[in-house]
């Protein structure tokens, strides 16, 4: 139980009513005297001084009976926020508590209270200091009762020492002010921080008597009221501004305009804006009429609950009643729009501004450039970027933030650089979100290396080296493809005794699992399972009973992650029903993926790839209304696909943990960076010898394309049957000799046995069986040059062989090669294909083991086995070896289930960010729809 505060006391009676007794489970002491905020059956209830209990919502409504209730038992339900007034003091459990408060002027009149004052305060002293501290003889006037100007007023009161009654200074003062003077007293009071001083002079003036006091009487009307209303600036002084204009209605003060718009604005900043809507709709019904500052905070109301369309149509409503709109009603109005995604709504408001003339503000600009953005008309949000500030309007940090967010959605690298820099010459601070926004636009366009020193200049510019969260450098480690920095980023986070969450820990394994390569893989691994281990990934299981289902809940936290888990989850099933047998998994198994608080990116697309793997017994199941992707199957074909050995290829790298724990990082790391440095090297000889070119491939070539590719396929198989690169590389030569007008193809037809008619075109021409077995003569020489042929333990055809498979003379053949060399020199040396191509990938995320343990498919899926379909493709004729390679792995690891489908490896080598370019997505789903043929 929590102490009882010393602003309450156990009492049978209320001072300031008396009789008066609550018993209550909550309640809540106020920072006014005489206030008590209670609730009966979960109704909010203020209760005045005089013991008066009102609904809330009913205290602007006039003509409001209320009856003093004495003894009423308060009972609060503990779900409702008690949270009303700033260090309000909660008392849980008191059976009979009673809120004292604080002593209230009364109509015992200023000598009293100055008695009460000296006695508490050593007012006498504090008097002199206050009136000598000036050294002004009105001021001394003013402690005397003699007429004193506001200002002087003001001046002796700020000076008064904190804790000291304002009353015996200024009381007699008062009488000399009228009511608009007092006004201004209060409101000055307020803005200088003495908020307290104003209510005290206002409650002071609200305890007196008017028949004793009539010098006063004067003074509470709907100035004043209006003025003390408009300072109750917060939400916990709704219960306050209520009370007030229930006390100009007992006191027959008739709210005004102002008054409304005051209250009214009083309940947005309480967040009240259902009773917002009804003060101003009640306002309406007295037949008051609404000033621009009233529709203003209306407008702010609608902003706030979406309501755009009638914030539009307060702007026709001011047209009509002739009230000029300032920039302020139109900024509202186009924030409203842009917060309910009415973008284009926004744009509209804003031309209507321009044809009012009314004057721009950065406010102004702010949202009507965010708007554009929004819409993708980046050229009209640059041209009013410039407007802005030829106009004079200083751009802010949030102008720059939607300009290189937009930037980064559109891969702008230059235009996100040239914004930073200008945010430094603006002296404005550059923000871990503006360099992110900026990192973001030069990763998304291939610029890594811009990318990287964007992020060390972020680095570089917090003493401490990490100005961003842990987990949010990490994040911009993998925008930048260095996954190694991101792994550095965590293992510092561990030294310095800080245990991950399971933001940064899945932060982690997305870099390092998003990398694609077997050595980042393993240090995945390795963070994953130390999660488990500090229990911040947390296996769940149960039984549902209605249909003996078996649960199986993953907190998983990125797609990533959620692989390696649902890996994880199923090896260890594996092992369950080989020992238990089948009956463990019960009706069915669902496994449901994610936190159940946020959307976890990419997760849906991931699980959903993974279940389309032929074979796969699971199905993602429709969303069910929660952040969850879950997925369900059958419990007898789940345990024939876990005993079956495609479950075994499912995962690309998943040794036992014991080995993870022996995994050295810094010899994973080296081996990964001689595999890429070497693959590097390798592709781009193949990038300078690749001769590809759709438009200068003749048509009568391209269509016996597919015929000579199954020609080259059935003699190198027989040729050299331990090197199947053989065929891919002798087809890139015969393109080059077909885009260097060689070979001859003015019959297009094959004889039975391969062989083609005699060359009847031009005489520069080769016949096409000569060029066919020139291409596999010179593709061997050149494997055998690079070494190929002896690690595939293949043995060097001989010219002769090569002749005999294609039943020409060696004369023939000697010619047709030196033709080729002659025509197609580069390509020649270092003949390259796509599936060269996808054996330099493999290479690169096996990261130098080459003893090959993981298996080819497990990295780089169907890629290989696709290569041998693709020539067959007329929509991979022409296309660059390296991005036709690269949509051969991307639909070779979707079609095996595989994420990310272009891993992050490949990037840092090739600088394609995804391999599948604009209108190129039909050839990777037939490829796909090939693969998953073959599985």
């Amino acid at each position: 139980m929590m102490n009882i505060p010393q602003e309450f006391v156990a009492a049978d009676s209320d001072p300031a009513r008396p009789g008066n007794v609550y018993q209550a489970n909550y309640i809540v002491a106020g920072a006014r005297p005489g206030l008590h905020t209670a609730y009966l059956q979960n109704q909010q209830y203020l209760v005045m001084p005089q013991g008066v209990m009102a609904p809330a919502q009913h205290m602007m409504h006039p003509g409001v009976q209320m009856v003093p209730q004495m003894n009423m038992p308060v009972v609060c339900s503990p779900m409702v926020d008690m949270g009303l007034q700033t260090g309000s003091a909660i008392h849980q459990g008191a059976p009979a508590a009673v809120y004292q408060p604080r002593q209230v002027y009364t109509t015992a009149g200023a000598h009293q209270q100055q008695q009460h004052t000296r006695s508490r305060h050593g007012y006498a002293s504090n008097m002199w200091a206050a009136v000598h501290g000036v050294g002004s003889t009105n001021h001394v006037a003013a402690a005397v009762g003699q007429a004193t100007p506001v200002e002087d007023i003001l001046q002796l009161l700020r000076g008064l020492p904190r804790g000291t009654s304002a009353i015996p200074v200024v009381a007699d003062s008062l009488r000399y002010l009228d009511s608009r003077a007092l006004a201004a007293l209060l409101k000055e009071l307020s803005k200088t921080g003495l908020r307290e001083v104003a209510f005290e002079i206002f409650d002071w003036l609200r305890s007196l008597n008017e028949q004793m006091h009539p010098e006063f009487a004067g003074l509470l009307d709907v100035f004043t009221y209006t003025t003390m209303i408009a300072q109750c600036t917060n939400h916990m002084h709704l219960p306050t501004a209520l009370e007030l204009v229930y006390e100009m209605r007992q006191r027959n003060v008739s709210p005004n305009t102002h008054t409304y718009s005051s209250m009214l604005n009083v309940c947005v900043k309480a967040g009240e804006l259902d009773l917002a809507l009804d003060v101003f709709n009640q306002m309406l019904q007295e037949g008051l009429q609404p000033n621009l500052v009233t529709y203003n905070t209306l407008l702010e109301v609608y902003a706030k609950r979406g309501m755009w369309g009638k914030a539009v149509g307060v702007l026709d409503t001011l047209e009509q009643q002739r009230l000029v709109p300032e920039p302020r009603t139109f900024n509202i109005v186009m924030n409203a729009c842009n917060a309910a995604g009415q973008f284009a709504s926004c744009i509209a408001v804003h031309g209507r501004m321009a044809s009012q003339k009314v004057p721009p503000t950065v406010g102004t600009y702010n949202a009507v450039i965010l708007a554009h953005c929004k819409l993708d008309q980046l050229s009209a949000a640059q041209q009013l970027f410039n407007e802005m500030q030829q106009q004079g309007c200083q751009p802010t940090h949030t102008t720059f933030i939607t300009l290189l967010q937009s930037a980064e959605s559109h891969s702008q690298a230059a235009a996100a650089v040239s914004l930073l820099e200008q945010m430094q010459v603006l002296s404005l601070r550059l923000t871990p979100q503006c360099y992110a926004a900026a990192i973001g636009a030069c990763a998304s366009a291939g610029q890594l290396a811009t990318a990287r020193k964007l992020l060390g200049d972020m680095l570089a510019s917090s003493k401490a080296g990490m100005a961003a969260p842990a987990h949010i450098i990490m994040q911009l480690q993998d925008k930048c493809c260095d996954w190694q920095g991101a792994y550095r980023t965590y293992q510092k986070l561990l030294a310095s005794g800080v245990r991950p969450d399971s933001q940064t820990t899945a932060t982690a394994i997305e870099a390092l699992w998003g990398a694609g390569n077997v050595s980042s893989c393993l240090l995945a691994l390795q963070v994953f399972e130390g999660a488990c281990k500090q229990g911040v990934f947390r296996l769940s299981v149960s039984v549902r009973p209605a249909d003996a289902a078996v649960e199986f809940s993953l907190p998983v936290a990125g797609a990533c992650m959620a692989c390696i888990g649902l890996w994880r989850l199923l090896a260890e099933l594996r092992g369950r029903v080989q020992r238990d047998g089948p009956k463990i998994l019960r009706n069915s198994v669902v496994v449901l993926l994610g936190d159940g608080q946020a959307a976890v990116a990419n997760l849906a697309t991931a699980m959903a790839q993974w279940c389309a793997v032929p074979g796969v017994p699971f199905q993602v199941d429709p969303p069910a209304g929660t952040h969850h992707v879950a997925l369900s199957a059958p419990a007898a074909d789940l345990a024939a696909w876990l005993l079956s050995e495609f479950s075994v290829l499912m995962c690309p790298v998943m040794p036992p943990a014991a080995e993870l724990e022996r995994m050295v990082e810094a010899a994973l790391q080296q081996a990964e960076g001689a595999a890429l440095e070497r693959s590097r090297v390798l592709l781009l000889e193949a990038q300078e010898a690749d001769c590809s070119g759709a438009q200068s491939l003749p048509l009568p070539y391209c269509a016996v394309r597919p015929a000579l590719w199954q020609q080259l396929q059935s003699n190198c198989a027989q040729l050299a049957p331990l090197l199947p690169q053989l065929p891919h590389s002798a087809l890139s030569l015969l393109d080059a000799a077909a885009a260097a007008n060689l070979l001859d193809v003015s019959a297009c037809q094959l004889d039975h046995d391969g062989a083609a008619p005699a060359a009847a075109g031009a005489a520069s021409a080769v016949p096409q069986a000569h060029m066919l077995a020139a291409c596999v003569v010179v593709a061997v020489q050149a494997a055998a040059a690079k070494g190929q042929l002896a690690a595939a333990g293949a043995s060097l055809p001989s010219e002769q062989e090569v002749c005999g498979r294609f039943r020409l003379q060696l004369t023939e053949l000697v010619a047709a090669a030196a033709r080729l060399r002659e025509a197609c020199g580069a390509a020649c040396r270092v003949p390259t294909s796509a599936f060269a191509v996808v054996e330099l990938y493999l290479d690169t995320l096996l990261a130098g083991q080459v003893d090959r343990k993981v298996p080819a498919a497990s990295l780089i899926g169907e890629a290989s086995a696709l290569a041998g379909h693709c020539p067959q493709l007329p929509a991979s004729l022409g296309m660059p070896v390296a991005q036709l390679a690269g949509i051969l792995v991307a639909a070779g690891r979707q079609a095996r289930g595989l994420f990310p489908v272009w891993p992050k490896a490949l990037v840092v080598l090739t600088g394609m960010l995804t391999p599948v370019g604009e209108g190129q997505q039909q050839l990777l789903q037939e490829l796909v729809a090939h693969a998953a043929g073959s599985l």
